[in-house]
């Protein structure tokens, strides 16, 4: 098995795990290919309320720098 923490991950697989991560979205609007390949990986698991991130997956996160945040104030 890949090691989830070294895999490369496409744009999109990166984009889907940090989209799971937050929790905010509906699995079935989630690409197919990209929550099997992070299933594969162990990154995500499915839990009683749809899909988390494992133990792994929390560490692949915290090494992948988060996207900035925008301060709508300061561009004024």
């Amino acid at each position: 098995m890949i090691n989830g923490l070294l895999a490369a991950l496409s744009p999109s697989e990166e984009s889907t795990l940090r989209v799971i991560a937050q929790g905010r979205v509906h699995p079935k609007s989630l690409r197919d290919n990209d929550m099997s390949r992070l299933k594969r990986l162990g990154l995500i698991e499915e839990c009683r309320t749809g899909l988390a991130l494992s133990a792994t997956g929390q560490r692949r996160l915290g090494a992948v720098p988060l996207a900035p945040t925008i301060d709508l104030g300061a561009a004024r």
